[in-house]
């Protein structure tokens, strides 16, 4: 095997690797989004009464921030005011917004908002990352093989 057989190897290869972990990511994000559909049985009207806005700096000092809303609702006799766990750069939902909450009966801090689309679209664009950083490498690689060996 030559220097350049063993490049395109060890590229496609640390591709396809990183490829994988997005994938297994993305499907461990859904299934917790599922397994909490699931446990999340009990339905209520809540109020958004907060927008919280996390920003992060990178190794590059570059900064970008998601907005989570922060959600009042009653469960079980008691009020619950809590952050979401998923934010988006801009928000679906205004202060004073009312909206659907379903929580979970035997743990009603946790919650879900059936209406906000960022879980899904999460998982979505963590899976397609996947498929993309696996499959073009390999196809990458197998052209260059086989344009090698005419």
């Amino acid at each position: 095997m030559d220097n350049t057989t063993g490049f395109i190897l060890m590229f496609s290869g640390i591709w396809c690797l990183t490829g994988l972990i997005f994938l297994i990511i993305g499907f461990v994000v859904r299934k917790r989004i599922r397994d909490r559909r699931e446990r999340c049985t009990y339905q209520t009207v809540g109020t958004v009464v907060d927008l919280v806005e996390h920003t992060r700096r990178d190794s590059d000092g570059q900064t970008s921030s998601t907005i989570h809303p922060v959600i009042s609702y009653y469960a079980n006799g008691s009020e619950y005011v809590q952050e979401s766990s998923y934010g988006a750069s801009t928000s679906s939902f205004e202060t004073g917004q009312g909206v659907v909450v379903l929580y979970d009966p035997q743990k009603p801090k946790d919650f879900l908002l059936p209406d906000d689309k960022t879980p899904r679209r999460l998982y979505i664009a963590l899976i397609i990352a996947g498929i993309c950083c696996f499959v073009v490498p390999v196809i990458v690689a197998v052209i260059i093989f086989c344009q090698r060996v005419q």
